[in-house]
């Protein structure tokens, strides 16, 4: 049973001026990422009215549910590039404004590991 879910919406303030030019057109309803492995990454484009989010850290806009989840994750500690045991869904569009970027991510809440820093009160 998955008893946390963890949503994260980051926009980064940014012009994909570089991959729309790398593409070849003035203004693409979707512009391709390669990574060299896998399929491409396709960023569809939204207007800014059409995306409308809210930096909440939920993903319940419209524009979420339009876009296709890359979920193609690999475990890195320790290095074995396993595929990971639960879901780590990654979600990409743009708009005139910059690149949005939203994590859709699951794990059991026995696996959690709880973190001290010098701030935390251990008494």
């Amino acid at each position: 049973m998955i008893a946390r879910r963890l949503s994260i919406c980051i926009r980064v303030v940014a012009g994909l001026s570089l991959a729309i030019s790398a593409h070849g057109q003035s203004q693409p309803d979707e512009v391709e990422l390669s990574l060299g492995s896998g399929a491409p990454i396709r960023l569809q484009q939204f207007g800014e009215r059409e995306a409308d989010i809210e930096l909440d850290g939920l993903l319940t806009e419209d524009a979420w549910h339009q876009v296709e989840a890359y979920d193609q994750m690999r475990v890195i500690e320790p290095d074995t590039l396993a595929e990971t045991p639960y879901s780590s869904k990654v979600l990409l569009f743009y708009t005139q404004r910059g690149l949005y970027v939203g994590f859709d991510l699951e794990q059991p809440a026995d696996t959690f590991v709880r973190r001290f820093s010098v701030r935390d009160d251990l008494e």
